[in-house]
């Protein structure tokens, strides 16, 4: 099996790494993004206040973001596929034991520490092991890998429904538990090492500064800044579609149905976004998606018919998942994929940073506030100057010069084919 864009292929190989990582991205994130499937129920049967459940879902995903700190120089030095089965094991574990809690403290620890611990596992390791095995189609491989998070995000809450409707909220964490033990064989699929093989960068990305340098200077504050940003808007809709289509007068079927297709249109955008980077720039394609997530978000406010919800939910979901899908290829673009693990797990914190405040801050304002009107339009203004940051980061990326300037085009040619025809013509010009 070989997945080709342009002038650019992957082998059997990178292919099968590509597809561990997606597999485990979307156990992974499927699970987390279940959680707010379970507020209903877990609110009348624990007595658990809704907003202590919101908190529970930034703290959770501040857990698994920021551990990437420490996991990811580790994968460098020590390869991804042990640590992505522990995280698995971690993860099964976790759910298990949430599944038998009697109490609210009970449930809040096993799920943070078995949700947050077991994705934080995954995430890191995975993404740099495809940058690092896919160094000739990074953005391409990276969008493909990240499909993983919106098949789980369109497949899990859906799912997790049906089970409570028909068994039992504790039969479906057993299910999700059992779930996460097959992601053990998907880690198998991962490489053992890290090692990167700089004859096969492309030229352009030979010459990228390291992370001790990129990290001393403002492109990679421009970085970490546009990804606080984006994080403290992308994880808002998880955790609240569920309550805001209550607000609506929408059932909370309706909300599930809303985060599944917040995936659908998050599975396109990984898609789409792997080819689109690959000509326009992963800095500069995050910056249209963090429009269109700004775009969406006034719509749910605007809007309160049935079809309209339905709409803005994939179009959220079309630019949430392409930014979140380049998260790695833009960090591979500003700072190389030497020591891409570290780097990657740096740039995570920031996520952490922004699940933490971002569905917390929402939920507090719209508890107070009685409606979600303000938070959601505070959302996209942030969104909108997330935009910003990434269009300027852009600009400031180095281009290539010299013998990598034209070998760098050569690169760039081989991906665009409207390249090659320019080129062309350009030779038969100079003949004539």
């Amino acid at each position: 099996m070989h997945i080709r864009s342009g002038g650019a292929a992957l082998d059997s190989a990178s292919t099968r790494v590509v597809i561990g990582a997606a597999a485990l991205l979307a156990i992974s994130f499927g699970t987390a993004y279940a959680l707010p499937v379970f507020f209903p129920v877990v609110i009348s049967k624990l007595g658990i206040p809704s907003w202590h459940l919101t908190a529970l879902f930034s703290a959770t995903g501040a857990l698994y973001f920021s551990l990437g700190l420490m996991v990811g120089p580790v994968a460098d030095r020590k390869g991804t596929r042990r640590i992505a089965m522990l995280g698995q094991f971690v993860l099964a574990a976790g759910l298990m034991l949430a599944g038998s809690a009697r109490s609210e403290f009970t449930f809040d620890i096993t799920y943070l520490l078995g949700v947050g611990l077991g994705v934080g596992l995954c995430f890191v390791p995975a993404m740099a092991a495809v940058q690092v095995v896919c160094q000739r189609s990074p953005a391409l491989a990276g969008g493909f890998a990240a499909t993983g998070i919106g098949v789980g995000t369109l497949v899990e809450p859906p799912l997790v429904q049906g089970i409570i409707d028909d068994l039992g909220w504790r039969e479906a964490l057993q299910v999700m538990s059992a779930v996460a033990v097959c992601g053990m064989f998907a880690a198998r699929l991962l490489p053992r090492g890290m090692s990167v093989n700089r004859d096969r960068l492309p030229t352009s990305s030979r010459c990228l500064p390291r992370l001790g340098a990129a990290s001393r200077g403002s492109r990679f504050a421009l970085l970490y800044t546009a990804q606080v940003f984006v994080s403290m808007v992308a994880f808002v809709p998880f955790a609240h579609l569920v309550l805001f289509a209550q607000t609506k007068g929408c059932s909370a079927g309706t909300g599930v149905a809303l985060i599944g297709l917040t995936g659908l249109g998050s599975l396109c955008g990984r898609c789409l976004l792997g080819y689109i980077a690959q000509s326009l720039g992963c800095c500069r394609s995050a910056a249209v998606c963090t429009v269109i997530m700004a775009v969406a978000l006034t719509g749910l406010i605007l809007f309160s018919d049935s079809w309209e919800l339905r709409f803005d939910a994939v179009l959220y979901g079309l630019g949430y998942g392409g930014v979140v899908g380049l998260l790695a290829p833009a960090v591979a673009e500003v700072s190389g994929v030497a020591g891409i693990g570290r780097s990657l797990g740096w740039v995570a914190t920031s996520r952490a940073v922004g699940i933490l405040v971002g569905p917390w801050a929402v939920g507090a304002m719209a508890f107070w506030l009685g409606s979600y009107d303000l938070p959601f339009l505070g959302c996209a203004l942030l969104a909108m100057a997330a935009a910003l940051l990434f269009y300027r980061l852009h600009c400031r990326l180095p281009a290539p010069t010299g013998e990598n300037a034209s070998l760098g085009a050569i690169d760039r040619a081989d991906r665009n084919p409207f390249a090659r025809i320019r080129g062309r013509r350009q030779s038969r010009n100079r003949i004539m």
